[in-house]
């Protein structure tokens, strides 16, 4: 699943994230700090608080909450 506005955010349409590597989503580094606080966090269904992020969306740097949780050994991220 994929919200109407991913595409604005990340200039990728909904269909090519699902199912996709953070690294195709987001910058390298910001994949790879976001990948390391994910391997050290228990994630169960319970939606868990993992960091602030602050990504570039037209120009303005917005910050978003990363939430994750697991759902049927699938990861799931949230920005919110």
């Amino acid at each position: 699943q994929c919200s109407a506005n991913a595409e604005a955010v990340f200039g990728i349409p909904c269909q090519q994230m699902v199912g996709t590597t953070l690294d195709t989503v987001l910058e390298g580094q910001t994949a790879e700090a976001l990948r390391q606080e994910l391997t050290r966090t228990e994630l169960d269904r319970t939606p868990t608080l993992i960091r602030r992020l602050n990504l570039t969306v037209a120009g303005v740097s917005e910050e978003y909450y990363v939430i994750a949780h697991r759902m049927d050994n699938t990861l799931i991220l949230e920005l919110e």
